[in-house]
């Protein structure tokens, strides 16, 4: 998995130049001027790694319904068993 490997260590370089000023402030979707929601950012990304934990999850259950092999991403799977 070179391509998460990757990812993954982008992504933690970019979360440790954050100051804590920048995780207080306020994350918001916006739907044109409309505000769907707004709340600080050290809030929001808890949620996003529930939301991107339950995607993971949903694609292996697919996975198996379709035959092909699981991956593992915690791990080895049960398919490379």
């Amino acid at each position: 998995m070179p391509t998460f490997d990757k990812l993954n260590g982008e992504a933690r370089t970019a979360l440790a130049g954050v100051t804590d000023a920048q995780i207080r402030n306020l994350d918001a979707d916006l739907e044109g001027e409309n505000v769907i929601f707004s709340m600080p950012r050290y809030e929001v990304l808890p949620l996003l790694a529930s939301i991107m934990s339950f995607i993971i999850g949903a694609t292996d259950y697919v996975f198996s319904l379709l035959g092909v092999s699981v991956p593992g991403l915690y791990g080895p799977s049960a398919d490379e068993q």
